[in-house]
């Protein structure tokens, strides 16, 4: 239990709906189809047909609108996990956008991406292909 007490997460979307229905915390019974007994007994509790998140686990998320192209990336960040968005932009954007996450990044920080968004030549952006969609910053 003490690792949760260093996580912090800061949770990203673009739209402010999304964003108010992620901060509530409730997920589906089929939603949680791949989550194990153990870790729902231990993070959640069970509504009706919904499983609620704990708050000592939805207090380490700040909630925030972001537009991934205008917006400032927080900084210094060991994980950057950005799944199914990639697969939206055009090849400029991305190339803009793998230099922002880039710049994010802690000194080994990992980006991690979707598996229908394999970045093509990561050396390019400064990344190491550590495992297929892992990607560790390269200093």
């Amino acid at each position: 239990m003490g690792v949760i007490n260093s996580v912090y997460i800061i949770a990203s979307d673009i739209d402010q709906k999304v964003i108010k229905q992620a901060q509530l915390g409730i997920y589906s019974i089929k939603g949680m189809a791949n989550i194990s007994n153990e870790m729902i007994k231990v993070n959640f509790k069970k509504e009706d047909n919904n499983y609620i998140i704990n708050d000592r686990i939805k207090d380490k998320v700040d909630f925030k609108i972001l537009n991934l192209l205008e917006d400032d990336f927080p900084l210094e960040c060991d994980l950057i996990l950005c799944r199914n968005v990639m697969i939206y932009f055009t090849e400029e954007a991305k190339e803009k956008l793998y230099k922002k996450f880039y710049n994010a990044l802690s000194e080994n920080g990992i980006f991690f991406v979707g598996s229908t968004e394999q970045i093509i030549m990561p050396q390019k952006y400064g990344f190491i292909n550590r495992k297929n969609f892992f990607y560790q910053k390269n200093h």
